[in-house]
């Protein structure tokens, strides 16, 4: 099993160092960032309005140019 593919109900999430949850976390944002941009028009839309490309968020921290949703 690759770090990409955990779950976070695994257990093994609780052993890892600072380093490597932090890979974790920035692995599914990319997965999930990747499905947004090419499968949400409505995202696609609203990313395009703010000058956001899926390029400029690449880790957690990019985070905060994301508009916030509810």
């Amino acid at each position: 099993m690759t770090e990409s593919t955990l779950h976070a109900s695994d257990d093994i999430l609780f052993g890892l160092d600072a380093g490597k949850l932090r890979a974790v976390r920035e692995s599914r944002l990319a997965a999930t960032l990747d499905r947004i941009f090419s499968s949400h028009a409505h995202y696609r839309a609203r990313f395009a309005e703010l000058d956001i490309r899926r390029a400029d968020i690449r880790t957690l921290e990019d985070l905060r140019q994301l508009p916030i949703t509810s």
